[in-house]
């Protein structure tokens, strides 16, 4: 995904100290592209990255094996659509210092994406999408 390769190429600099926050939205836990590599990145760099994760819906398998306590085989991410909550609990606050990227569905950016930054206090011109 075009912010996975922005990501990525902020933490192979060694020199680069951007701080990312990255709230990665799907439809179920199986649809998560890249997710051991998402995982690594964070662990890797726990001072710059922290890496989030949603999804729609959980299978009943899931939801019986879903926890609180970090571990691998039990879902701890958020569950739903995006929305105000969970972007204020897994973004930075606005703050016009900083910027926010974005790509996706067009009708998840349009009606849950948007809405929740600029209820977050987002500018239009901070919210870049691919």
């Amino acid at each position: 995904t075009p912010c996975y390769q922005v990501l990525s190429a902020i933490l192979r600099d060694p020199k680069d100290t951007t701080k990312v926050r990255f709230l990665y939205a799907n439809r179920t836990v199986d649809d998560i592209l890249a997710r051991d590599i998402l995982e690594e990145l964070a662990a890797k760099h726990p001072d710059r990255f922290v890496l989030s994760l949603t999804v729609d819906r959980l299978t009943p398998a899931e939801e019986k094996n879903a926890s609180p306590v970090k571990n691998y085989a039990t879902w701890q991410g958020y569950v739903g659509f995006v929305d105000g909550a969970m972007t204020k609990a897994a973004l930075f606050p606005a703050s016009g210092a900083g910027v926010c990227l974005m790509c996706g569905p067009p009708v998840m950016l349009e009606k849950a994406c948007y809405p929740a930054l600029h209820a977050m206090g987002y500018k239009d011109d901070d919210i870049f999408c691919f």
